[in-house]
């Protein structure tokens, strides 16, 4: 099921297996698109998805707290690598890249839970990597993949979009919505199932 719009953001999910435990939810896969690239790991059982639906449902509560001033200037490429470089490369943190100590963006992205991905489940096992930036009523999504080839970093799938606080949440709220709804669907069906046979 996709909410929003593929070409410009969508969320979407397809749920294999319903549980009643909430620390499981449902084995499935989930996928961000945004300006029409898709991230997420593309099977059928990529992962549980108790995660990605409490990151999901975290970042509708903390409305109004993505705020990362410093990548405001910044072009969607020098943000990912940013992510890159802060978090993943093996270099001092005192190092500056785009006038900014990279100790200051990691400190910043953390301090503000601006990652909406990865999200701690195998469903962004892709490299998938997804910033959500708040200013004012709009929200900016900038989005890349980072793998390592040859023991390399390597940045791909490098896009963003830039959405009104409204139509954000809203599909954020969307996917809350139906994903409780697909996954209690199928629990009533295996109930029935059980009883039946």
């Amino acid at each position: 099921m996709i909410i929003g719009n593929p070409s410009r953001f969508a969320v979407e999910f397809h749920i294999l297996k319903a549980y009643a435990e909430l620390h499981s939810r449902a084995l499935g896969c989930f996928f961000y698109h945004v300006n029409g690239v898709r991230y997420g790991v593309d099977e059928p059982d990529a992962s549980w998805l108790a995660n990605t639906f409490d990151e999901v449902e975290r970042s509708v509560l903390r409305r109004g707290f993505f705020i990362g001033e410093i990548f405001e200037d910044w072009s969607a490429e020098q943000v990912v690598l940013a992510i890159e470089k802060s978090i993943y490369e093996d270099i001092p943190e005192d190092t500056p890249f785009n006038g900014v100590a990279l100790w200051e963006v990691s400190q910043l992205i953390y301090r503000n839970r601006l990652l909406l991905a990865p999200d701690g489940d195998e469903v962004f096992d892709d490299g998938s990597h997804l910033i959500q930036l708040e200013s004012g009523t709009s929200v900016r999504i900038v989005a890349g993949k980072l793998l390592t080839r040859e023991g390399k970093p390597v940045i791909r799938d490098v896009s963003q979009v830039v959405l009104s606080d409204v139509d954000f949440y809203g599909i954020l709220e969307g996917f809350l919505f139906e994903f409780e709804r697909v996954r209690k669907r199928l629990l009533e069906q295996s109930v029935k199932d059980s009883s039946e046979s």
